[in-house]
């Protein structure tokens, strides 16, 4: 009997530190995609102020310089 215990209860430790173990890489997975996310939204917004930037560059620059001729 104490051998179907003890067994039964390394059954249920090892089960429950999988389950552990399981449950602790889906949050850090989570954490990854979530910062992946950020991280691409921060660069879409870099890249489009850097487009107006030039954008803006583009239009206004050359008007200035014939304006000063």
């Amino acid at each position: 009997m104490s051998i179907f215990l003890s067994k039964f209860l390394n059954f249920l430790f090892l089960s429950a530190f999988i389950e552990l173990i399981s449950f602790e890489c889906g949050s850090y997975r989570k954490r990854l995609t979530q910062n992946k996310i950020d991280y691409e939204k921060e660069q879409k917004i870099h890249i489009n102020f850097r487009s107006d930037i030039m954008r803006y560059t583009i239009l206004f620059v050359p008007k200035l310089d014939q304006k000063s001729n």
